[in-house]
């Protein structure tokens, strides 16, 4: 083996500097100080002990080879992700509607409250949950006798009860049931109706409120039936819907 001490190797103007090492498998190594710190092989690989500079014209770069851990930037900027690629319990999206007028409900059978507690969604996924989340307050001003009334869900596009109990016999199939007697038309109690529904597919749909009471009961939603600076109240109704992905 041959050796040549020189400081530097400069081609002449207009002319390529080549590193040629003969013959199948050779490669071009580089040392320093005669310990190896880098070499090309005749496939073109380039092999060093550390790389300084600039990545931006790096492309293509294979995700497990990249290690180590992030750096504290913001993903303001970040694009392209859909629905599927979001780890399970995401908020894919979330969809209210807020009532305050003041809503009368009554009847033996199921009725809706009213058409303005109606919330649509188009679910951003294949596969979700869809959590129905819907909070009031109410008077039952009719009398102080007690009254039995049920609440629930109801899908309008497709015409179908959600989130209520199953068949058993006649009982009504709700998603909450409660019993109440008020004293007077100020008297305030708060309700609740809390379901999840097994998303599959991307179609719009809309769900609202249906309620039904004894007879002769009356019930006011979102303001007291008593007009009165000392006990009358006024309570928003919201509805939301939260779209998580599995």
């Amino acid at each position: 083996m041959s050796a040549l001490e020189v400081k530097t190797l400069q081609s002449p103007n207009n002319f390529n500097l080549t590193l040629d090492a003969q013959g199948s498998g050779s490669d071009i190594i580089i040392q320093s100080n005669g310990s190896q710190v880098a070499s090309i092989t005749d496939a073109g690989l380039l092999t060093a002990t550390t790389f300084a500079g600039s990545g931006a014209s790096l492309t293509a770069l294979p995700a497990a080879q990249l290690t180590g851990s992030l750096p504290a930037i913001s993903g303001a900027s970040l694009t392209g992700f859909t629905s599927s690629q979001m780890p399970t319990g995401s908020i894919l999206q979330v969809v209210s509607v807020t009532d305050t007028t003041q809503r009368n409900a009554s009847g033996t059978t199921f009725n809706e409250v009213s058409t303005d507690w109606r919330l649509s969604i188009t679910p951003k996924s294949t596969s979700s949950k869809l959590i129905l989340d819907a909070q009031m307050c109410y008077n039952q001003y009719s009398s102080t006798a007690t009254h039995v009334s049920h609440m629930k869900f109801y899908d309008v596009t497709n015409s179908a009860d959600v989130c209520v109990g199953p068949a058993s016999g006649s009982r009504n199939r709700s998603t909450v049931g409660f019993r109440q007697s008020h004293a007077d038309v100020n008297d305030v109690d708060p309700l609740r109706l809390y379901g999840i529904i097994n998303n599959s597919n991307q179609t719009a749909r809309t769900y609202t409120l249906y309620f039904r009471t004894e007879s002769n009961a009356s019930f006011k939603f979102n303001q007291s039936n008593g007009d009165s600076s000392a006990y009358g109240w006024t309570v928003p109704f919201v509805f939301t819907i939260t779209e998580v992905a599995l």
